[in-house]
């Protein structure tokens, strides 16, 4: 998908990830060039205790989003950005790799996980 001439084009390839609890959207941007990438699910075991299995799906997730991250950055992207529910920003960017959580440039706090392209581009680039 490619994003309106009306908003600048991004000056390097870059990787954004969209999070809520349980998944995670990759997207690859170069230019006005939108790819989604992979998308990462979890699925843990049904725990008695709610807050339990959310702390255990962000802890699985922020595995699953690092690794993402570092192997896109490795390859052709140069930055790092993260979207994430402000509920679970401390707890995901905590299980996260440290040497990954310093390589993202921005970290916006939104749920833009199940959002349409279109409308996450704009969020995106209208903040």
């Amino acid at each position: 998908m490619e994003f309106s001439t009306h908003y600048p084009p991004f000056a390097e390839k870059t990787v954004v990830v969209l999070t809520n609890t349980e998944k995670a959207r990759v997207l690859s941007i170069d230019g006005r060039e939108v790819t989604e990438v992979e998308e990462l699910e979890i699925k843990t075991p049904e725990m008695a205790d709610f807050e339990a299995q959310k702390a255990a799906q962000i802890t699985a997730l922020a595995k699953k989003v690092s690794k993402s991250i570092e192997k896109l950055l490795a390859g052709s992207c140069t930055a790092a950005i993260l979207c994430v529910p402000e509920v679970n920003r401390e707890q995901l960017l905590a299980a996260m790799n440290p040497d990954t959580v310093a390589k993202i440039a921005t970290i916006i706090p939104k749920n833009l996980c199940a959002m349409k392209l279109e409308t996450v581009m704009r969020i995106l680039l209208e903040n």
